[in-house]
């Protein structure tokens, strides 16, 4: 994935369902890009359609991302080609 895919930072509450973005956790250099699936009171559903994978992570008051390790996770917008 190239940088000039990768826009700003965005917080739980600017995440809209079907719109694809970019993942990661804030202590690993890899990302993945991923679909919105569902964003709820206190979690955010992601899908990756290609490899049949769901990952859920807990919203925190904060409006930050978090998995089950409590690790933060970070969303970023995608800015390449759909």
């Amino acid at each position: 994935m190239a940088d000039n895919e990768i826009g700003r930072e965005l917080k739980a509450s600017e995440l809209v369902p079907k719109t694809v973005v970019v993942l990661g956790r804030v202590d690993r250099p890899t990302m993945i890009t991923t679909w919105v699936s569902a964003v709820g009171v206190d979690y955010v559903t992601f899908y990756q359609g290609e490899i049949r994978t769901t990952l859920i992570v807990r919203r925190l008051p904060d409006d930050t991302l978090a998995d089950d390790t409590g690790a933060r996770i970070l969303v970023f917008e995608y800015l390449g080609e759909v």
